[in-house]
Formats: C-alpha cells, structure tokens, sequence
C-alpha cells in the first residue's frame, strides 16, 4: 500500500507542477530551464514561491489523502494485488500524462532534433570585436544604459498593445530613436504640385528576443555583446572568456564603468559577466548594505526596489560627471520582475491588473529619472539607452491584458544620440543593440557589424531581416561549434 500511494502522491506533484508550469510561465523555455541548473541561483528572490507555499502544500495533502481514501475504497470490491496494480497502473499513466504534456509545452522533441544539426550562423556572419577597427570620437560621449527589466513595447496602445500601461516610456520612445521609421503623408508643394514628407508613423518599435536572451543574463550577453548565450558554457567562473563586450571596449578606451542593481549581482551568472568584461564596479543589494546605504536587515522584492535604485544612481552620476574620464554608467531595474511585480510605495491602483500597475510606476519613475539627467551638465555630451532586458515571463499578465497573440518586442529607445536613422522600420533583435549602442556614442564601426549585431542607425540589414523569423529561431536554438570551441 505504501509504495502505491507513494507512486500516487508523486503523480500529484508532477501534475501540479506543470499546472503551475503553465499558468505562470508559460512562456518559458527549455533552454531557460536548463540554463538555470547549471548557473548559481543564490541571490534568487524566493518570495513568489512563498507565496506558493499553501497551494503545495494543499497538493502534497491530497496527494497523500486521495491516494489512501481510493485504497480503501477499491478494498471493498477487489483483493489487495487487484487494488495494488490498478492504484499502480493508474498513477503510472498520471505520470506519463504529466511528462507528456510537459514534453509538448517545452517542445522538448523539437529542441532535440533541431540540435542533431549545427549552426552555421557564427561562421557566416559573427564579427570578432577585438579584431575591430573601431574609431571613437575625439571627444568621447558618456553612456547611460539602462535595461528595464522586462519590459515590453505592447505595455504600449503605440506598440500593439491594448492598454497604455506606460504612457511616459511612450513618450520617450517617440521622442528618442526606437527604429520604428515614419509612415509617408503626401502633401501639395505650390510650385511642384504634389510632394512626399515623412512624418512620425505614430507608433513605437522594439527588438526581438532571440531564444537564449530570454532571461536577464542571457538578455545581457545579447545587449552587450551580440550574441545569444548558449548552453555549452564551459566553466560557470570564467564567463565566455572568448566574448567581446561593450564593456571591454570601453574599458580599454578608458571610460570609468559602474553598474547598479537592486538585486544579488551574483545570482544567475551575472557577476562573472560583469566583472569580467569590463571591470566594472558594481553596486548592488549586498554592497548596498554593506556599505550603509540601506539597513543590515532590509529586505524587498529581490534586495531594494528601484526608487532606491534611481537615487543611488544620481549620486553615482554626480560623482563621475566630476571626474575627468567618460563614464559608463549600466543600471538594471528589478521592480517588474515576474510574477506579479515589486508594488513599492510609489505604485497607484490605477489598473485592474497588479502587474499593470508596477510598470506604470516603473515607467513614471523611469521619465522622472531621464528628466533629472537632462537637467545635468553632463547630458550634452551623454547617449542615454532604455532597454526592455527581454519579454516578461509572466504569463498570467500577458492572457489578461490580452497580449498572447502580440508582437513580444523588448522596449528600446535611444535618447540624445548624434546619428539620425533611417525613414524605415526596421526588424531588429537585442543582438543589434550592442553596435547600436557603440554608434550612438560617435563611434565608427567598420562594416557596421559587431558580434551577430548591425548598427541600427546604418542601412545595413539585420539578421532577423536577413533570414527571416523561422530561420533566425532555428538557427539560434542549434547547437554552434564555433560557439565551442572559440568563446
């Protein structure tokens, strides 16, 4: 009898994990999935899953308490081998049940079958930045990079979405370079006759996500290198030892580099990437209090939330505007992390949905933020980028706010950069924003290529144009031998 509801109980837990697996991150993927076994997880805010805390424990009851009441039950009719086999058999297709389905959600089988195969993307089109000719300007621009955790240009009525949860982060867009191009208005010249203008198309872009940038590292990687991070990482301390950043260039053209965050730096392989690549010093929960900014014993969300963020990121910016170097200064926000979103003291009820309302808040801090920088001495001679890290994975928001079928593009939006793009949208990934954003500070890049990357700004096409959305997917879900063996 024991091993029997045993075998039951695990039949409810598998089943109530895949529920729990669907309902609130249903678009996760595998690779994600395995990329955060193999990647340290301490750091991890494990408040949603408290949350949680009831609901498992109500399965893991049941689990014990069906299982046994059915027990009894077929007692009464059958001999104890017959119940035994039908309690067995019965749990033992639940289970294959639950791994089916989970099998199918995942797309387990064609993650496989599309790894019997190679890439060849990396040998085709990767450009090694450390072979890269790239000219700086002799005044060098400052850099204020921001990825907004997971946010997404369909939060906007502009960006395909329903509602316009971020009505100021639109503005920004609109107002700054997003690569959207501008929707042709033919209008009547007096002398000529009739005349083309281009005008503002009244909507706002983003960039697309390639699998393997749909989680905060990964999305890192993509931003700040050009390509997608891959599952063949070889050592978990040396992060990609072979891979060119952003901060590495700017670090040899001698910028001062600090990044901040209201998280763990540590958690998901990201202290490695930052630390490594550009040496940068970094500000996060752990420093935070170690050094007196916050108390010893505090604690929210994922460490601090990022009105706290902002007002440490002034400071930051006040003191490296005094110094005589240009600066990189990279900041991560955390208050609209799945599931549900950090409600701090700034947030309204102004939307039905508890996840609408964090990044409404996040979005009217955020303008609040870039106002305060433009105010700044400094702002002339800074480029300014907000970028969606990659699209949220919470699930349960995106069914109710209706954006299940939607475009899921990162927000992007360069603000007082000294280049104008082109008349046209484009469709572009977070892997373009690594030369973009080099472009942005006056920088020429040779080919206007760099890692998998193309500078927005040129006329140069894109990957995701180049191959198109199947294509693109398939070849960045393949496994890479230059991937291997060279970063």
């Amino acid at each position: 009898m024991s091993i029997s509801i045993f075998i039951w109980w695990v039949a409810v837990m598998l089943f109530y994990g895949y529920r729990f697996l669907i309902t609130r991150f249903y678009d996760v993927s595998l690779f994600e999935l395995i990329y955060y076994t193999i990647m340290p997880l301490k750091g991890g805010n494990k408040g949603p899953f408290i949350k949680e805390l009831p609901k498992t424990i109500s399965f893991a009851v049941a689990g014990i308490v069906i299982p046994t009441v059915l027990y009894r039950v077929l007692l009464m009719r059958y001999g104890e081998s017959d119940v035994r086999s039908i309690m067995l058999l019965s749990a033992a297709i639940i289970i294959v049940a639950d791994i089916a389905m989970a099998f199918v959600h995942l797309h387990v089988l064609r993650f496989w079958i599309l790894n019997l195969k190679a890439s060849d993307v990396y040998e085709k089109y990767y450009v090694d930045a450390k072979e890269a000719d790239l000219i700086f300007p002799e005044k060098k621009r400052n850099l204020i990079y921001i990825f907004l955790e997971s946010m997404e240009s369909c939060y906007s009525s502009k960006g395909g979405g329903v509602t316009e949860y971020i009505p100021e982060l639109t503005k920004l867009a609109m107002e700054g370079e997003d690569f959207s191009g501008a929707a042709p208005d033919t209008v009547k010249d007096s002398l000529s006759g009739e005349s083309t203008e281009f005008i503002d198309s009244g909507e706002i872009n983003g960039a697309f996500a390639p699998p393997g940038a749909t989680f905060t590292t990964g999305a890192m990687v993509a931003h700040m290198a050009g390509i997608s991070i891959d599952l063949q990482i070889r050592d978990k301390e040396e992060f990609l030892p072979g891979m060119t950043t952003i901060g590495d260039i700017l670090a040899k053209e001698g910028y001062e580099q600090r990044f901040l965050l209201g998280s763990d730096v540590y958690f998901g392989g990201r202290e490695p990437l930052i630390k490594q690549h550009g040496g940068y010093k970094v500000l996060d929960y752990k420093s935070a209090k170690r050094d007196g900014l916050i108390p010893e014993d505090y604690y929210l969300w994922w460490g601090f939330e990022d009105e706290k963020l902002f007002d440490f990121a002034k400071d930051e910016l006040t003191e490296l505007s005094k110094g005589d170097k240009p600066f990189n200064l990279t900041l991560l926000t955390v208050d609209t992390h799945f599931l549900d979103g950090c409600r701090c003291r700034l947030c309204r009820d102004e939307f039905k949905e508890p996840y609408g309302n964090v990044l409404a808040c996040s979005s009217r801090q955020v303008e609040k933020f870039v106002e305060w920088i433009k105010q700044q001495d400094f702002y002339e001679n800074t480029t300014i980028v907000l970028a969606g890290d990659h699209p949220t994975m919470d699930s349960r928001f995106i069914k109710r706010a209706g954006l299940r079928d939607k475009e899921r593009k990162s927000y992007v939006s360069f603000i007082n950069a000294p280049l104008t793009a082109q008349d046209k949208k484009r469709e572009y990934t977070t892997l373009d924003l690594f030369p973009t954003t080099l472009s942005s500070l006056g920088v020429k890049i040779p080919g206007n290529r760099l890692g998998l990357g193309v500078d927005l700004f040129s006329g140069e096409e894109t990957l995701y144009e180049k191959l198109g959305p199947e294509e693109f997917e398939k070849q960045f879900t393949r496994k890479s031998l230059f991937y291997r063996n060279f970063l």
